[in-house]
């Protein structure tokens, strides 16, 4: 079922001013205040919701996350300001999560930071974080956020932001503009202003995703990062498997009750709209912005190694029933055939001294996500 105040605003919005982008339709879809998909609540993840995700697993994950944190702690001279700021938090599951594990491994000093726009999710976040206090804070834009010494963490955050769509000319590209077709929506095609990435000459009609607004959120990032690491956990590739020739179609979709479905144009308001992000889009423009490159890992390959220390701690302290729990998890998060390729993690760091963290010590993914960031500027 379509959202009806959504799909009339967005209705209103072209017969006002005319065709709109994809990615103003993606806004209005998935953030208008109120109504949209994310904005008003609709979004539901687990068995019951639209999609599973590592929080689904259980405390675990956080638990993992909460060790990778303590390592930037006690990288950055163990600070009695530490902040871990988290963006995309939802109901706060994975807030509660990290910030009960960080209290037993950091009594001492740290905040958490949650950046929420949305009324309904903060007011739910506050009923599953209330029993914190005041280590727990809120903004509700990144343009409040202070600066900070810590960790900005994001699950889920990035492909979920607005993208263009592009299809090829054979001989350039043209954008993907949103009109209206009887009561619902249609593409037409239309000269653009958005800057196609540098590749090699496409067919006629494959499509691709362009993000500048992946851009413009690394950017207000960087900016309020002092010093620490910025941990971006989503699905995605580097340039060169993400825009593969064999993919003419893009990676966009949309999600409903765990059915995926490719009509981003129906019932805007009423499911989740993403695609797969651009880490070397986000390395390349991390670069130009004064930050380095720690690590690009598959979750299979990050979670091993962050969570070496923790599964240690457990042998012949903790009872067999829970250890045998822990490698549960821990199998289900790494599995080859779900979760454990699908999710990517990239930690870009500023003023952060080494060591590098645990969870990119079996990091596969480094190099050649490096190196196409250079191939990447040749072409440029």
């Amino acid at each position: 079922m379509k959202s009806p105040a959504v799909s009339d605003l967005i209705a209103r919005e072209i017969d006002a001013s005319g065709p709109i982008s994809f990615a103003r339709f993606m806004e209005l879809a998935l953030y208008e205040p109120g109504d949209g998909y994310y904005a008003s609540g609709k979004v539901r993840i687990g068995k019951q919701g639209d999609f599973f995700t590592n929080v689904s697993v259980g405390a675990f994950f956080g638990r993992l996350l909460a060790g990778q944190l303590v390592e930037v702690w006690e990288r950055l001279g163990r600070p009695g300001d530490f902040t871990v700021v988290e963006q995309g938090a939802h109901d706060g599951t994975l807030a509660a999560d990290v910030v009960s594990a960080l209290s037993e491994l950091l009594p001492g000093g740290f905040r958490y930071l949650i950046i929420e726009p949305a009324s309904f999710w903060r007011t739910e976040q506050e009923k599953v974080l209330g029993r914190f206090g005041d280590r727990i804070g809120w903004v509700d834009d990144v343009s409040r956020l202070p600066r900070f010494r810590g960790v900005h963490l994001s699950n889920e955050l990035v492909d979920a932001l607005p993208f263009h769509l592009l299809q090829s000319q054979g001989d350039g590209w043209r954008e993907l503009m949103v009109i209206r077709a009887g009561d619902g929506f249609a593409f037409q095609s239309a000269d653009t202003d958005v800057i196609p990435p540098a590749l090699p000459e496409r067919p006629e009609g494959v499509l691709l995703e362009v993000r500048p607004a992946a851009v413009a959120w690394l950017a207000s990032m960087a900016e309020r990062l002092e010093a620490g690491m910025i941990l971006i956990i989503d699905y995605g590739y580097t340039r060169e498997n993400l825009w593969a020739e064999h993919r003419t179609r893009g990676t966009f979709s949309c999600y409903s009750g765990h059915r995926r479905d490719d009509d981003v144009l129906s019932n805007p308001g009423s499911k989740d709209i993403t695609s797969h992000v651009d880490f070397t889009q986000l390395a390349d423009e991390a670069g130009r912005l004064g930050l380095g490159v720690e690590g690009f890992a598959d979750q299979h390959h990050y979670l091993v190694g962050a969570s070496e220390t923790y599964l240690r701690s457990l042998e012949g302290s903790a009872p067999v029933g829970e250890s045998r729990k822990a490698l549960r998890n821990l199998q289900t998060l790494i599995h080859p055939e779900s979760m454990g390729r699908q999710f990517h993690y990239l930690g870009l760091v500023k003023d952060l001294p080494p060591p590098a963290a645990s969870g990119f010590r079996y990091a596969r993914g480094t190099a050649a996500l490096l190196e196409s960031v250079a191939a990447m500027r040749v072409r440029a």
